[in-house]
C-alpha cells in the first residue's frame, strides 16, 4: 500500500510502499479517501512534545521507530474486515 512516512524528525514525509496488512480479530481496513493532519501529528513529525520551561519529551527516547505513517483521524471505505468484525455496511 502507499503512503507518505517520516522517516527523519523535522524532514519532509516521503511516499514508501508498505504491506497491506491482514486485518485480524475485529479490526477493518479501510482505503483511506482523507486524513486529517492534528496537532498531535506535528508533535510526531517533530520528533518530540515541548513540555514547558525547556523540556522536552523525545518521542525517539521513549522507543518510537521510524518510518512512522501519521494520521489517526481518515475517512475511508471497509475494503476487508477481521472474522470478528460486526455491524459493518
Amino acid at each position: 500500500m502507499k503512503c507518505y512516512c517520516v522517516v527523519d524528525f523535522r524532514a519532509p514525509l516521503q511516499e514508501m510502499d508498505q504491506p497491506t496488512p491482514v486485518p485480524q480479530g475485529a479490526q477493518v481496513l479501510l482505503k483511506v479517501r482523507a486524513a486529517g493532519v492534528c496537532h498531535s501529528d506535528i508533535h510526531l513529525w517533530e520528533g518530540g512534545y515541548d513540555l514547558g520551561q525547556g523540556r522536552t519529551l523525545s518521542l525517539k527516547e521513549r522507543g518510537v521507530s521510524l518510518p512512522l505513517t501519521m494520521g489517526h483521524e481518515t475517512v475511508g471505505a471497509v475494503v476487508s474486515a477481521g472474522p470478528d468484525a460486526a455491524g459493518l455496511r
